[in-house]
């Protein structure tokens, strides 16, 4: 299992397929509250995520990356691919995803259990949105404050708290002047650089 890492990032991938900002593929792990920003770019691949390229019996808990992702098919701002049996859970991502066909705020591809999890839509619309942001990035979707739709300044700063619901603010979760933070990372930001000739899985 991965835990409480947080990468500044530039990834560059000419692989096939699964690249992450963090990890190109999850078999059967977990990764806990962990952070990736910067880029994550893969034009031509398929199964890039902010965060984790493929998901496949694996979990991401209590994560989020603000990372801008670009690839091919399956592309999502926190995971590119989750598929059957994996789990997303009280995570969020913010970055600009593009692609050219299945693409997600927050995934790419979903066919995983998602819940607590939102998608903050930075570039095409003054709005967030929770659990539902996969397969469009121009697919805003119902989000979940008192029934109706909350915009990016509901989840930024204090009022974070009273919008983002799933995320635990006790233990895990900091408000700050953007959207949140994790509490706890093991050393300040450290940038890391990849070139990324091959997927791999962990």
């Amino acid at each position: 299992d991965i835990s409480d890492v947080y990468a500044v990032v530039t990834v560059s991938g000419e692989a096939n397929s699964q690249v992450g900002g963090l990890i190109g593929g999850v078999e059967g792990g977990s990764i806990n509250r962990s952070a990736t920003t910067g880029t994550v770019t893969a034009p031509g691949i398929n199964e890039v995520g902010g965060l984790v390229g493929s998901l496949r019996g694996g979990a991401v808990n209590n994560s989020y990356s603000s990372a801008s992702v670009t690839g091919n098919d399956q592309v999502g701002g926190l995971v590119g691919n989750g598929q059957s049996g994996t789990t997303v859970d009280d995570s969020y991502a913010s970055g600009r995803v593009t692609g050219e066909s299945k693409l997600g705020g927050l995934l790419g591809l979903n066919n995983s259990d998602t819940a607590g999890s939102y998608w903050m839509d930075t570039n095409t619309t003054d709005s967030a949105t929770s659990e539902t942001a996969s397969g469009d990035t121009n697919g805003i979707e119902t989000g979940a404050k008192s029934g109706g739709n909350f915009t990016l300044a509901d989840a930024q700063g204090d009022s974070a708290t009273g919008t983002l619901t799933a995320l635990d603010f006790d233990s895990i979760w900091k408000t700050t002047d953007g959207f949140p933070a994790l509490q706890t990372t093991p050393r300040p930001p450290q940038a890391v650089v990849v070139d990324e000739d091959g997927g791999g899985d962990y």
